[in-house]
């Protein structure tokens, strides 16, 4: 992580007090305090576990500071992705606001056509590019999912359950995930309402074609199912198509 954040010198380190996985609780205050030391950052803490909130005096404000925009250049930053790290120290990418939200918009609208009404899903973390990308979806009239903890827990039906749950119509998951409901013997139609589910995503890696006929015969034979994978170049750092040449895992 320092590796990381060491790189852009922030001026204030947002974070957690901890997560909660598969059923356990992880607290993280020590190592968040270790890393903003380490970086030369202020640290503000979101008490998370046990649903404080914001730290006092950070953005508990009464009455609360009103929103203003202001509009910036189309190379204006927006996030700073990095690297894999496969080809040495993870590489800091600064993405612009213009550049990066037109190939999402493109993607959202071409690629996993979002339109009024439907509701899209990735299952992904926060420190995975594909969480940059869902919550652009916001850009559309779609609904945006998030779901937070372990793909498998209680089981590997988890998931499903959430898209018969949330009339899910895009469940976008991993070529891991879907190889591992392949194993474990999950059924995602029996007994769910997967009616409004058309479409299913797969990245991170390759989708075999084993992974391909378990869809179309254990989710629906009509459904949507398209595979956007990873590469490695090299010399080069990892990246994703799902955003072009410019989004970086």
């Amino acid at each position: 992580m320092c590796d990381r954040f060491g790189q852009i010198e922030p001026k204030v380190l947002l974070a957690a007090d901890g997560y909660r996985y598969g059923g356990k609780d992880f607290d993280r205050r020590e190592a968040v305090a270790a890393i903003g030391e380490e970086i030369g950052a202020p640290v503000v803490l979101l008490r998370h576990l046990d649903g404080g909130g914001w730290e006092e005096g950070f953005l508990n404000q009464s009455p609360p500071t009103p929103l203003e925009f202001a509009p910036v250049a189309f190379d204006h930053p927006l996030w700073v992705l990095y690297s894999s790290g496969t080809t040495g120290l993870p590489k800091a990418i600064v993405q612009s606001q213009g550049g990066i939200l037109l190939e999402h918009l493109k993607m959202l609208h071409l690629h996993l056509d979002a339109q009024a009404g439907d509701r899209l899903f990735w299952f992904t973390t926060t420190g995975w590019m594909m969480w940059n990308f869902i919550v652009s979806g916001l850009l559309t009239e779609a609904t945006v999912l998030l779901y937070d903890g372990s793909p498998g827990y209680p089981s590997l039906d988890t998931l499903w359950d959430f898209a018969a749950r949330t009339q899910m119509t895009t469940f976008g998951t991993s070529a891991s995930y879907i190889g591992a409901c392949m194993k474990g013997g999950v059924e995602p139609a029996q007994g769910r309402d997967l009616s409004a589910l058309k479409a299913v995503g797969s990245t991170g890696s390759p989708l075999s074609p084993e992974g391909f006929r378990w869809v179309y015969e254990h989710v629906g034979s009509d459904t949507w199912l398209f595979s956007t994978s990873g590469a490695r170049r090299r010399r080069m750092p990892r990246f994703s198509r799902i955003c072009g040449s410019a989004a970086y895992t």
